[in-house]
């Protein structure tokens, strides 16, 4: 598990293969490590036709061309791209390529990163709807400067009991993490949501 875990994070570079006598792209592939994914082909670690094809070649004293195309961040992201370019050359002539064309793996793969990017928003929104919440309820505190205000949010200094504090100070003071009085005042008012700590 944990040298999936590894390999998932991992540069990914998608590659062709061609044949040197036709200049025709014949394979499409994704490694990390381009030039040993390369020495394995030659010694015939492939699927079955592109073994053969590999081997038909070497007989005749040939190698095939190798060629990165793109390079891509993870796992997901390069199979997608992978899929991609299959699907490109595919189009042009599927007698010529060695692969299959596997649609299944492409839907795969693009739920995967549509997921991934929607967990992402997610948490975009989230941030944006708590920095709208504070700059709700603490709107109108007063707040003696203009240095006293974070860029683009809410005063970062407010009063209570007397006292003019910011987030991090009130936390300390009540003795919790700063995230939990965040979490209290989108729920309390500022009297109740530090007031409960300092009683």
């Amino acid at each position: 598990m944990a040298d999936w875990h590894v390999y998932s994070k991992k540069r990914h570079f998608v590659y062709l293969l061609g044949d040197p006598r036709t200049m025709q792209v014949r394979y499409v592939g994704c490694t990390t490590n381009v030039a040993e994914r390369f020495r394995g082909h030659l010694k015939g670690q492939s699927a079955r036709k592109v073994k053969a094809w590999v081997a038909e070649l070497v007989s005749l004293g040939l190698k095939p061309s190798m060629r990165v195309i793109q390079e891509c961040g993870r796992w997901w992201s390069g199979r997608a791209s992978e899929q991609k370019w299959i699907a490109h050359f595919w189009e042009r002539d599927p007698s010529v390529l060695l692969n299959s064309h596997n649609n299944a793996i492409t839907r795969e793969v693009v739920a995967e990163m549509r997921a991934k990017q929607q967990v992402r928003r997610q948490r975009i929104h989230d941030r944006r709807v708590l920095r709208r919440s504070l700059r709700t309820i603490l709107v109108g505190t007063r707040c003696p400067s203009k240095s006293h205000r974070g860029k683009g949010g809410p005063p970062r200094y407010f009063e209570f009991a007397g006292e003019l504090l910011n987030m991090s100070q009130w936390a300390r003071r009540c003795g919790v993490s700063k995230e939990r009085i965040r979490q209290r005042l989108l729920k309390y008012p500022p009297e109740k949501a530090i007031g409960d700590y300092l009683s």
